[in-house]
């Protein structure tokens, strides 16, 4: 499946409407290079399968794009609880041919991406069900375990236990997420104030070091350097090459010409540059 890709770019569909056609865009591009052999069988959930309807029904798009679009929601629920919502009508009925799990957890997304809430799609959902059913209580957060928060009784099935559950588990995902989030700003302003004080840099390349630490996936052209400080090629060229050996940046070719990357080892190999840096003005 294209479902990481899809994730990746998902603000990409956050102007398109949340109607039919767009469901059906982010079908075909999530299946899109598979063969029917490639794709599971339709009306099975690997996670939920005893509570999924296998029967195909085409008018369930309209109660997921009525959904959606806050049309049948009354009284107001808060944007999660829709967002679940739209997910469960992809697994009670199967509206499409196969994929219908990730097919809900897309629509859950791209809901909750265009109410304002684009943090939610980098939680992995789908590998928290399989952790979850696996008997992961994610530190206590799920009051239940997922095979007890679902008690099967036709269409009468209650799943205040299940949301009860998940929603912990959702909010538990995403304090971990901002705790990630803050110890790595914590490690980006450490890294940043120790550029801007380093004597062992030029202007220039204290700039382009920046910008490794923050993105380490820029390639660097000679070019737009020396367009960018108004410098000799030469000048350009010895700025990117001393970084090079240094261990800080590594020089690659891009057809005829040649770029430089972030090195794999940035922080580390700078960290041990300022502590050598420290030891060699100490020792004089």
């Amino acid at each position: 499946m294209n479902f990481h890709s899809i994730m990746r770019d998902l603000p990409a569909y956050e102007e398109l409407p949340f109607d039919e056609s767009v469901i059906m865009r982010l079908y075909q591009d999530l299946t899109e290079g598979l063969s029917d052999e490639d794709l599971p069988a339709p009306g099975t959930v690997s996670l939920l399968d005893q509570h999924a309807v296998s029967a195909r029904d085409n008018g369930v798009l309209d109660i997921i794009v009525a959904t959606g679009n806050d049309l049948n929601t009354e009284p107001v629920q808060d944007p999660i609880m829709v967002s679940m919502l739209v997910n469960c009508h992809f697994w009670r009925l199967s509206p499409l041919p196969s994929c219908n799990n990730l097919m809900g957890c897309i629509a859950s997304r791209f809901y909750l991406l265009k109410k304002g809430l684009p943090a939610f799609r980098f939680l992995p959902k789908t590998k928290i069900l399989e952790d979850w059913s696996m008997g992961s209580s994610f530190s206590g957060s799920a009051r239940y375990s997922l095979r007890e928060s679902i008690v099967a009784d036709g269409a009468a099935t209650d799943w205040t236990a299940y949301y009860d559950s998940f929603m912990s588990i959702m909010l538990h995902m995403l304090q971990l997420m901002e705790e990630s989030l803050a110890n790595l700003k914590e490690s980006d302003d450490l890294i940043l104030t120790r550029i801007a004080a380093s004597d062992g840099f030029n202007h220039r390349q204290k700039t382009l070091l920046k910008r490794a630490v923050l993105a380490p996936e820029t390639e660097f052209a000679i070019s737009e350097h020396r367009a960018a400080h108004g410098i000799a090629y030469s000048t350009a060229r010895t700025d990117f090459e001393d970084l090079v050996a240094r261990g800080l940046l590594v020089r690659t070719t891009r057809a005829t010409a040649n770029v430089y990357l972030s090195a794999p080892d940035l922080r580390v190999s700078f960290a041990r540059l300022i502590e050598r840096s420290a030891s060699e003005k100490a020792a004089l």
